[in-house]
């Protein structure tokens, strides 16, 4: 789970990744950046948005809700992403 430096809701058994800034999208990471997670190895694990095209839906700021892959194994493309009731950690 990605979350601000100052977050402090619920995670449960997530593994939080946090930014050096207090918000997502205040100068820390805007909506439309890419995200890129590796391991310790620097082997990559998952990405977000790192399509050609980063302006394409499904568009995070027009939304109230949680962005979330379809599926673990689905590739990094708009298909895979769509909107869901947030739920931290679980």
């Amino acid at each position: 789970m990605l979350v601000g430096s100052l977050y402090g809701g619920p995670v449960g058994d997530a593994l939080v990744l946090r930014t050096d800034d207090n918000a997502l999208a205040n100068a820390g990471l805007g909506n439309f950046e890419a995200v890129v997670l590796r391991d310790d190895l620097g082997e990559l694990r998952s990405s977000y948005r790192v399509w050609p095209d980063p302006l394409v839906a499904p568009d995070p700021a027009t939304q109230e809700a949680a962005l979330v892959r379809v599926a673990p194994e689905a590739p990094d493309a708009p298909e895979s992403w769509d909107f869901a009731a947030p739920s931290p950690g679980l």
